[in-house]
């Protein structure tokens, strides 16, 4: 069951997107142990997250239910390194009460926000890093068209559903760019 639940939820956090392994997962239950106790979707895999959060169960965005999450919630950066969130329509509860879930997890004053800020900090280094070698790489004469695949690859990878923070790192990164020069790249 664990294996299972790590696999739909490509191996992040349901909160906060940190990856985690089946040793350090831990089980959140939304909806509190109300019977049946198991019920599937009422199952998200975390990390120490699920340890600080509050216990008063909001409805939150369900990534793995095709709840749209990127579209309903707004991430970025406050100078370089506070992530923020907001709903993007203040109506929509879900996605008001997981921005506020974020921000509590993510903020300074989270047992794990500091241990998050330096995860997001190194993913969007590697990710930035990927970037440059790309661009440096379709711009350089010469460049083997089989390298400039693998650079491709690699920034492609970093972006991916599968890579730590997509959402935050995605909206951070792609933010950076005229619509024009992320098309030029991707």
């Amino acid at each position: 069951m664990r294996e299972r639940l790590l696999e739909d939820f490509l191996g992040k956090c349901y909160l906060c997107e940190s990856p985690v392994t089946l040793g350090s997962m831990q089980v959140d239950h939304l909806r509190g142990r109300v019977p049946p106790e198991f019920d599937w979707s009422n199952l998200f895999p975390s990390c120490k997250c699920n340890q600080h959060r509050p216990r008063d169960f909001p409805v939150l965005l369900d990534p793995a239910a095709g709840h749209r999450v990127e579209a309903r919630l707004q991430q970025w950066l406050d100078g370089s390194t506070e992530p923020m969130f907001a709903a993007s329509d203040a109506a929509d509860q879900a996605a008001s009460n997981s921005a506020r879930e974020l921000q509590a997890v993510h903020g300074r004053h989270h047992a794990h926000g500091c241990d998050l800020r330096a995860a997001i900090s190194k993913q969007l280094n590697l990710v930035y890093g990927a970037v440059l070698d790309y661009k440096a790489a379709i711009h350089e004469p010469g460049t083997p068209p089989a390298e400039v695949e693998r650079l491709k690859a690699t920034l492609c990878a970093r972006l991916s559903q599968h890579a730590p923070f997509t959402m935050l790192v995605r909206s951070v990164v792609v933010g950076r760019f005229s619509a024009a020069e992320w098309a030029s790249l991707i």
